[in-house]
């Protein structure tokens, strides 16, 4: 039975947002100045672009998957919200094919997610206990929940999958035993007695969710409880979310929201389309597909607090600011959309509702107002955050001169985005 996730590589990828098209600008020439705005045609942008980039045509379908994985977010239960115990990261990854779900599902069940057509889905957990820095925690360190979110093709293939998720991942040991789920007979389950996890999977409409729950001691009564306050949450979820038609996924737009375009290029000059990078730590008990960067993707506010380290901070602060959207291009390449300049400059203050960080000031790009830059203490990796009215760009280098260049590029990018 898999579950969990892995830490490497995680710290820089700190949470969420983005947005909808803003409205025009009149005949305001790009890069003129305006009132009480700095003339962006005099910063120091090193060899970095200004301008947005034209969006392409999405001619691939695993664009369109991982856009549809990403959108699936929406429609996971956020671990915090089930019991506010779990407020800690450990986990937030999108599921754009078979391969990728297994990443917190067991390897067995491959066969059965292609047999029966899995479409995408979304990965979340949550913990009591923060997740270690480094490396994997142990079973039974924490209560926790890893929250498998499976699209099939209809209900007929979910209910199959179901049965045959639950039925592969219990074959696995001979100490495995069934287990019932009192308020959901349907629910598939089963757990190792002495062992402080339980598996239950079960489908509902064109959906399967497979939940696997942690707790400090084999209690199965409190496992059981557990589930049941998930399937309690999620399940009203998928009645009102609404998934992109499957024969609509390879065509979906790359830049729905504008955001996307407005985001600082990983590569100068380069559209950054939807990519999904996984590793794989290879652990015996607790593994994971844990991504290790994304690119050209853009989460809503809830797809924000899913990625966020400390959910109960997040959530408050998210619903401070009216937290719309995150766009990622790469690790620590971000672009935020809140309600306004004051709850952007609130979300920098904040540290984007993420624990602080060791790390030192350095100096930010000359001429950018509003620009805050660092160090991270004994990494050598500098970032700097920069604010254009209700947006928020941030940008990571291993060079001072060229996060500088970076950050004013951004600012520049986002006015003449106007």
């Amino acid at each position: 039975m898999r579950s969990g996730w892995d830490r490497t590589g995680s710290a820089l990828l700190a949470v969420c947002v983005a947005g909808s098209v803003l409205a025009g600008c009149g005949s305001t020439k790009q890069g003129e100045a305006k009132p009480a705005e700095i003339d962006v045609r005099t910063l120091d942008v090193g060899s970095y672009g200004t301008h947005p980039l034209p969006v392409p045509e999405n001619n691939r379908e695993t664009y369109g998957r991982i856009i549809e994985a990403v959108h699936t977010a929406d429609a996971v239960a956020s671990p915090y919200k089930i019991d506010p115990a779990l407020r800690w990261w450990s986990g937030a990854e999108p599921r754009p094919d078979a391969k990728s779900a297994t990443g917190t599902l067991a390897d067995v069940t491959l066969p059965v997610l292609e047999k029966e057509g899995f479409i995408v889905g979304y990965a979340v957990g949550g913990r009591s206990e923060k997740f270690p820095d480094e490396g994997k925690p142990k079973v039974g360190d924490a209560r926790a929940i890893t929250i498998n979110l499976l699209r099939f093709p209809d209900e007929a293939s979910a209910k199959r999958a179901a049965e045959g998720i639950d039925a592969a991942d219990f074959g696995i040991s001979p100490e495995n035993v069934r287990v019932d789920i009192p308020k959901y007979s349907d629910a598939h389950s089963h757990w190792r007695p002495n062992v402080p996890t339980l598996g239950s999977t079960i489908s509902h409409g064109v959906w399967v969710i497979s939940v696997y729950a942690e707790h400090t001691s084999p209690d199965k009564s409190a496992l059981i409880d557990l589930v049941t306050k998930t399937f309690d949450a999620q399940i009203p979820l998928l009645d009102s979310f609404k998934p992109t038609p499957a024969d609509k996924i390879s065509s979906l737009p790359l830049d729905a929201t504008g955001l996307l375009r407005r985001t600082l290029p990983y590569k100068p000059e380069l559209w950054p389309y939807p990519a999904v990078e996984f590793e794989d730590p290879g652990s015996a008990i607790i593994e994971s597909g844990n991504v290790s960067r994304e690119v050209g993707i853009v989460y809503t506010g809830i797809g924000g607090l899913h990625s966020s380290t400390d959910k109960e901070k997040a959530t408050k602060l998210f619903d401070a600011v009216g937290l719309e959207y995150w766009a990622a291009v790469d690790v620590g390449t971000f672009l935020y959309k809140v309600r306004d300049e004051a709850a952007a400059k609130q979300l920098v203050d904040n540290n984007f509702g993420d624990d602080p960080d060791n790390k030192s000031d350095i100096d930010g790009p000359t001429g950018v107002p509003s620009a805050k830059c660092f160090e991270y203490q004994n990494t050598a990796v500098f970032r700097c955050s920069v604010i254009y009215r209700n947006y928020v760009g941030t940008v990571i280098s291993d060079d001072e001169a060229d996060v500088r260049h970076k950050a004013a590029a951004q600012y520049a990018l986002l006015a003449n985005s106007q």
